[in-house]
């Protein structure tokens, strides 16, 4: 990212507190279809390309959560 060496001590420090955030999105989202209740609301599409470039950077973390995925 922006030429440079990635980090991979501070990439598993991030993906290790992503995790407990998305262990609760995967809570709520075991109960209601979206963040927010039953409608798709920003709150739900706000999210949509990060997740998406977890992968791209080399995580499986949402393959983890299957609520979320």
């Amino acid at each position: 990212f922006h030429g440079e060496a990635p980090n991979p001590a501070t990439f598993e420090a991030l993906i290790k507190k992503l995790d407990a955030k998305l262990d609760v999105y995967d809570k709520i989202l075991g109960k209601q279809k979206y963040l927010a209740g039953d409608e798709l609301t920003l709150a739900d599409l706000f999210h949509v390309p990060y997740g998406t470039m977890l992968a791209v950077a080399g995580s499986n973390i949402m393959e983890t959560k299957p609520n979320v995925a």
